[in-house]
This record gives C-alpha cells, sequence and structure tokens, in this order.
C-alpha cells in the first residue's frame, strides 16, 4: 500500500480545496474589511481602527497556513507530514473557538436563540476545520 493510500478522499478535498478557500475568505476579512471581521465577534462592534493591528496579525498567520496548505500538503501525500501540518494548525482552530465565545461572554449572548448568522457560521465551520483536522492527524 503507497504512503498517499493513507490520505482519505474527504481529508484531500477539505485540506487542498476547501480548508484553503476558507483561509483566502479569512484573510480577506481580516486584511481589508476590519469591520467585517469585527462584526463576527461583536454585535455591537467597536471602531475598526483600534483592532487594525491585530487583524492584520491575524491575516499574516492566515497567509502562513495557506502556504502550507498550498505547497507543502500539494507536495507530498507523506500522511506523516500531514498530520504535522494538521497538528501545527489545530492550536489556531482552538484558539478561534475561544475568541467566539469570548466575544459572545462579552456581548452576553451565548444563549443560542440570541446567536446571529455570523456566529453559528464562525462556530459551524471552526468546528468541522477542527474536527477534521483531529480525525485526520489522530488516523493510523
Amino acid at each position: 500500500m503507497a504512503i498517499t493510500d493513507n490520505i482519505h478522499p474527504i481529508y484531500t478535498l477539505w485540506f487542498l480545496w476547501v480548508d484553503p478557500a476558507l483561509t483566502v475568505m479569512g484573510m480577506w476579512v481580516n486584511f481589508l474589511d476590519h469591520n467585517l471581521a469585527l462584526q463576527a465577534f461583536f454585535s455591537t462592534r467597536p471602531p475598526a481602527a483600534l483592532f487594525a493591528p491585530f487583524l492584520y496579525q491575524i491575516g499574516g498567520m492566515g497567509t502562513s497556513y495557506l502556504i502550507l496548505m498550498l505547497t507543502l500538503l500539494r507536495y507530498t501525500h507523506d500522511v506523516n507530514i500531514w498530520k504535522m501540518v494538521q497538528g501545527a494548525i489545530l492550536p489556531a482552530d482552538f484558539t478561534m473557538l475561544t475568541a467566539v465565545y469570548m466575544g459572545l461572554k462579552m456581548e452576553n449572548n451565548l444563549a443560542l436563540g440570541g446567536w446571529r448568522w455570523e456566529d453559528w457560521f464562525s462556530v459551524i465551520i471552526t468546528v468541522i476545520c477542527t474536527e477534521a483536522a483531529l480525525k485526520s492527524s489522530c488516523r493510523r
């Protein structure tokens, strides 16, 4: 069995196409639309200019992940390399979930009934990404 056979087709689709597309969207928002970036966390947004340095930093982090996904994962189908890449990105997923939780808590909006579409989108997409990374990095 070739080492390529160990990467399930769903992970190939997700990590070579879907996750990079989501990362590009996140980078675009963090670099170019600061108001939308803040809207993902706060319904009563503070002025975006105050958060611009942090949003650029988040966009830069996404750029690093995107380069790994578009180059390293396409260069090799070594399942161990794929696991290492996903393991390296996992902390960002957990941090994103923590950030969403903190934003909802700051807005006194932890009750599911009060969530906006932005809240649902952030949580659902991040949970799917986290679950896929966990499953692929723990696969034997």
